[in-house]
């Protein structure tokens, strides 16, 4: 099962001027190949902006900027393991 999430922000179709040191978001890409439930958290300038449960070889797709992280906990029979990946190496679009 793939889902395709908005992540943007923005509710107005206008265009906005971004910072020159902010990047526009990209369409990113990320699979649980794990046998485990996994809970995502896609944390961006320090502040959470979604969080999902994502079971065993679900697949997710979602916008973000390459500057911010994914945080993935895998829970394990006995404990919750925890890593981070930068979104840049999940882009399937945009610069990487």
């Amino acid at each position: 099962m793939t889902y395709l999430l908005s992540l943007l922000g923005s509710e107005s179709p206008e265009t906005e001027e971004l910072p020159l040191d902010e990047e526009p978001n990209s369409l990113c890409y990320y699979v649980n190949s794990t046998k485990f439930t996994q809970n995502i958290q896609i944390i961006a300038k320090h502040e959470c902006i979604f969080e999902r449960l994502v079971f065993s070889r679900e697949r997710i797709l979602f916008e973000a900027s390459p500057m911010a992280h994914i945080k993935v906990s895998t829970f394990l029979v006995n404990h919750v393991t925890t890593v981070k990946l930068e979104c840049q190496r999940l882009c399937i679009s945009g610069k990487k």
